[in-house]
């Protein structure tokens, strides 16, 4: 049996007719528990270790990652089809680069190109994924951050040798055979699906369907959970249910968080920005921009793709937030976005070239679905994603005040590379239950 991680909440899945394999687990019982406080000298521990790791990693396949997110994000806008939109650009990259790992030729170019690996050779990829992963593991006080990987074989298949050992080094993989025919699909579904309630901490119970697996030759699993407790909590008596205005111009009762404080905080003729660390040392935070009245979302996009250029402009301010206690959900396919930025062959029979992963090629994807679950309370934020890849056989002068009564990007961040694990943007706020 599959190793749970039962730290795990965010799930990043690939149904494949491939090979891969892996199973992760990031994090120590020290950081497992975001509300246990350390003492300050241990912090500064964590935060130089974490720091002097930083130092030793290409920062750029962090921020092409952050790209990556938005165009994928720019793109999904453009449907229309649902309030809130949120992805998980790590958890989808890293589905592909173990796609990527196993393809060759114009498929190998444009999963490269698509997902913003150029100038990468596959095996840098790989140890760009592990170097990043490694880092992520490192404690940081008051969060949790959990990656496993985990491949289901199809019975009497096997992966290439050179490529199940490239999955099990750079991906910390391992392989678990199943059976994928239409009597051992339920089965199997089940098996699947309690290992991946144990590695989201319950919140993806069902990750896969019966008939989505039925006839697969593999399906890979890589599971993330992030969970970060606030520096400072909002108290929950200043909770007050307030309006939210919609896009349509109507308003909708959330409740909202208050709390007065310092906080790194920017203002500009079109946006503001505000960053709300987690635990004592902020090695996580919650980036919130929140566009101007009058300025969509969609029309933000240009200075979050501007991100790098102005997010050292945030300065400590003292001033008071407010903002949405709530949940979102997104489940959307994302083979026809994927296809807009540049990966084509991977999802044309014929011209797929997965020879790299079984020995053979000819097989191509034929859906990518990806879901997110965001919850943010008075004590923090967790989330949760879901990816499947199918393939068969500056300091203010006066106080500001932060208040996210209207539609607003957010992006949970590791502060330290900058690197976006979570982004999307809220319109309809959820309420909790």
């Amino acid at each position: 049996m599959l190793k749970p991680n039962i730290r795990a909440v965010y799930v990043s899945l690939l149904a494949a007719a491939l090979p891969f394999a892996a199973s992760c687990g990031l994090g120590t019982e020290e950081t497992a528990n975001p509300g246990k406080k350390l003492s300050w000298e241990k912090v500064q521990q964590q935060e130089q270790a974490r720091k002097a790791a930083a130092d030793k990693l290409d920062r750029t396949y962090v921020h092409s990652s952050n790209t990556f997110g938005l165009q994928l994000y720019r793109i999904l806008q453009q449907t229309g089809e649902a309030d809130n939109l949120l992805i998980s650009p790590w958890s989808i990259r890293e589905a592909l680069g173990m796609v990527w790992q196993g393809s060759k030729g114009a498929t190998s170019e444009e999963i490269a190109g698509g997902a913003g690996w150029n100038g990468l050779n596959q095996i840098e990829g790989a140890e760009a994924a592990k170097g990043w992963r490694s880092f992520f593991e490192l404690p940081s006080d008051g969060t949790f951050v959990g990656i496993s990987n985990s491949l289901w074989l199809k019975e009497g298949i096997k992966p290439l040798p050179s490529y199940q050992k490239l999955l099990e080094s750079s991906y910390n993989g391992r392989m678990e055979q199943v059976d994928f025919t239409q009597n051992g699909i339920f089965d199997t579904a089940k098996q699947i699906n309690e290992w991946a309630e144990l590695e989201t901490k319950g919140m993806l119970p069902n990750v896969v369907e019966p008939e989505r697996i039925r006839g697969l030759t593999a399906l890979v699993l890589n599971t993330v959970y992030f969970k970060g407790g606030w520096m400072n909590e909002f108290d929950l008596m200043q909770t007050k249910i307030k309006p939210f205005h919609l896009s349509d111009g109507k308003t909708q009762d959330v409740p909202m968080m208050s709390q007065s404080g310092s906080y790194l905080y920017l203002i500009t003729e079109r946006y503001e920005a505000i960053r709300l660390p987690y635990g004592q040392s902020g090695g996580y935070s919650m980036l919130i921009v929140l566009p101007k009245e009058g300025l969509t979302l969609t029309e933000l996009l240009p200075d979050l793709q501007s991100y790098e250029e102005w997010k050292d402009e945030l300065a400590l301010s003292t001033g008071s937030v407010e903002l949405p206690k709530f949940k979102a959900r997104w489940k959307g396919e994302l083979s026809k976005s994927l296809q807009k930025l540049g990966i084509k062959a991977a999802f044309q029979p014929g011209a797929a070239d997965f020879s790299g992963m079984l020995g053979s090629s000819g097989t191509a994807i034929n859906n990518v679905i990806h879901e997110v679950v965001l919850e943010v309370d008075e004590k923090g934020a967790e989330a949760a994603a879901a990816t499947s890849i199918g393939i068969p056989s500056s300091a203010q002068a006066e106080p500001h005040e932060f208040i996210a009564d209207r539609p607003f990007f957010l992006a949970i961040e590791e502060t330290i590379s900058g690197g976006w694990l979570f982004l999307g943007s809220i319109v309809k706020p959820e309420a909790l239950e």
